[in-house]
């Protein structure tokens, strides 16, 4: 799914399970405390899902940046790459 329509749908599905919540929970002395522990609970349930997933959907370093540091510290610990030798990296992982 590579929008952002996953985080407005699950936004709404949070919203009414805490609108469920406030009209579900049991009267008594403790009711506010119980409503604001579980309300407190979806959000940052919420909040924690919407930021792994929005990292995943728009990371900050990409591939091609992993790959330059890579190299880069190969090379700092003397190891060459194969555009380097002129040589492919075969498909056993050694170098040919």
């Amino acid at each position: 799914m590579g929008s952002i329509f996953p985080v407005f749908f699950f936004g709404a599905i949070v919203v009414a399970l805490m609108f469920g919540v406030a009209l579900l929970t049991p009267k008594g002395p403790n009711q506010a405390v119980i409503r604001t522990a579980l309300m407190l609970t979806l959000a940052t349930c919420y909040l924690l899902w919407m930021i792994t997933y929005l990292a995943q959907l728009h990371p900050l370093i990409g591939e091609c940046c992993l790959v330059l540091v890579f190299w880069k510290t190969m090379a700092e610990r003397g190891v060459s790459s194969p555009s380097q030798n002129g040589q492919e990296q075969g498909m056993s992982g050694r170098m040919s």
